[in-house]
């Protein structure tokens, strides 16, 4: 173990050979990765590095603020295991840091200044933009969401919050304390969280039969059909009762006739 002026102390885990190391290449912008060792301090996560022959460039003392360092930054970082090692994981461009605590655990408001001195010294040291990046979505729905393909990985440079690459057994760490990383570094104003009450949850609707749902708009149209026909019945016999009756017609008066005047008897018949 070496101790350096920087607040760095080189440490290495057993297995770790001058065999195992590759150069890094430079296929895409610089990445400082962040992630967690899932361990419960820097000596448990060494411990883990040995069992499963893998380690990142350095780890970090989310108390102190002490870098211990694996492997120098030239090389690049054994992100998986060592038999398979010197597969694409999309770690030769990146710097590796993980955090030494547990996957999961969120930092307080002390650990997280600490975590972002030391990321913003990295970030100079390394000639890495201090900005923070997120991966582009996957460009198809049959892309694996829990692991980023390499043309993700090349897109994207700055500080990354996250350690999804192939066979990568670290976790990433967790959102809000990346979110306080980046108000500590004046990268963002604040966090807004919405409330339950502001949240618009998803629900799964049900499946609709388009057949049944065809049925039952024929079987409404047909019964609005009688239904408007009834009415219509009913309203022509309300309206007929309501109608004044008509008045019979008095029968006519008939006038008296008029009898023909007697005819006098002429000269001749009276003879």
């Amino acid at each position: 173990m070496t101790k350096k002026k920087d607040n760095t102390t080189v440490v290495k885990p057993d297995w770790l050979g001058i065999e195992h190391l590759q150069p890094r290449t430079a296929e895409g912008a610089p990445i400082l990765v962040l992630g967690t060792a899932n361990a419960i301090n820097v000596q448990a996560a060494l411990n883990d590095y040995n069992a499963k022959r893998m380690c990142p460039h350095a780890t970090l003392d989310i108390d102190t603020g002490q870098l211990y360092q694996h492997i120098p930054f030239e090389f690049a970082a054994l992100t998986v295991a060592e038999h398979t090692a010197f597969k694409p994981a999309f770690s030769t461009t990146s710097y590796w840091i993980m955090l030494g605590c547990l996957a999961g655990h969120v930092l307080t408001e002390k650990q997280v200044k600490v975590v972002a001195s030391v990321i913003k010294d990295l970030t100079k040291k390394l000639d890495v933009p201090l900005e923070f990046s997120e991966f582009p979505p996957p460009q198809s729905s049959g892309a694996l969401a829990s692991v980023l393909n390499s043309t993700q990985w090349d897109e994207i440079g700055g500080v990354v919050s996250s350690s999804l690459t192939q066979n990568c057994q670290w976790h990433s760490i967790q959102q809000e304390c990346a979110d306080g990383i980046q108000i500590e570094l004046k990268l963002k104003k604040g966090i807004d969280i919405p409330t339950p009450d502001e949240v618009e949850f998803v629900t799964n609707e049900p499946e609709i039969d388009e057949d049944a749902e065809a049925a039952k708009i024929a079987e409404a149209e047909e019964n609005a059909k009688i239904t408007g026909a009834l009415e219509d019945m009913v309203k022509a016999s309300e309206e007929k009762k309501k109608a004044p009756a008509k008045k019979k017609a008095a029968p006519k008066k008939e006038e008296p006739k008029e009898e023909a005047p007697e005819e006098e008897p002429s000269e001749e018949s009276a003879e």
